[in-house]
């Protein structure tokens, strides 16, 4: 799921409110222009992955790098390549 936002100066106001509700800020998770956070592990929400992007552009790259991060998924059983590894796309 994404939330995106119409600027950088929302990014930090967003994040806040859902921290106020259980949510867990990750970063950036080494893709620029996504914002990851953790959804609380309360038994009310079903588990799911939750990005905050800013216009356009960064849902873009959250809409072209979730399926490679999923196909690498697929392909390595779950497990994340080495760092500094490439990834498949």
């Amino acid at each position: 799921m994404d939330i995106v936002v119409a600027t950088d100066d929302h990014i930090e106001p967003v994040i806040e409110r859902l921290a106020g509700i259980g949510y867990r800020w990750r970063g950036d998770l080494g893709v620029e222009g996504r914002q990851a956070l953790e959804a609380p592990d309360d038994g009310v929400l079903p588990p799911h992955h939750l990005y905050l992007v800013v216009g356009t552009g960064g849902l873009y790259t959250a809409l072209t790098v979730r399926p490679a991060d999923e196909a690498d998924a697929a392909r390595t059983g779950g497990e994340e390549p080495p760092r500094g590894e490439p990834r498949r796309r």
